[in-house]
């Protein structure tokens, strides 16, 4: 198990990421909710500071909250499906297995620039596979499960807004 500082190193490294997924989707119109960030003092009640998610938006219909999980992919600056990295062998990592049970409306994959994503719907999970990697953050060999670049909807994420016009 990691110490609690790179718990915490973890944590602060994963919110420009979600930041960035929020303010792409709020541009776009939608409702978003971002949990704040709690910083557990141990590892011992880590587990009592675990937040339900990465971030949330608003169903279309305005119906609910959906949860999206965001990960950075700080390793490459692909920007379209082309340019995923052969050094990742076709697999794109998504989540953790015991995060699988969530009801997760999308994994979105940022690029390490910040500027394109590759959004896997939810619904897919099911054909996720589980591979034992080393994990840089921290030091081990982890369980991660993955698809295929192919199963991802890759999108710039560009911020569109419109401002008043001056007569």
């Amino acid at each position: 198990m990691r110490d609690i500082e790179s718990l915490h190193a973890a944590l602060a490294a994963s919110s420009p990421a979600v930041l960035e997924v929020g303010k792409w989707l709020h541009y776009a119109g939608r409702g978003i909710w971002v949990p704040p960030l709690r910083f557990a003092p141990s590892l011992t009640v880590a587990h009592e500071y675990s937040d339900g998610g990465d971030l949330f938006v608003e169903a279309r219909d305005n119906s609910c909250w959906q949860l999206v999980e965001v990960k950075q992919n700080t390793g490459a600056n692909w920007r379209c499906r082309d340019e995923w990295p052969e050094r990742f062998c076709g697999l794109m990592f998504v989540t953790n297995p015991h995060r699988l049970h969530r009801d997760v409306h999308a994994y979105v994959i940022v690029n390490n620039a910040l500027d394109t994503v590759a959004v896997v719907p939810g619904e897919l999970k099911s054909t996720f596979s589980t591979h034992r990697i080393f994990m840089k953050n921290s030091g081990k060999i982890e369980p991660v499960c993955a698809c295929s670049p192919d199963q991802a909807i890759f999108v710039r994420m560009v911020m569109r807004h419109r401002l008043p016009v001056q007569r």
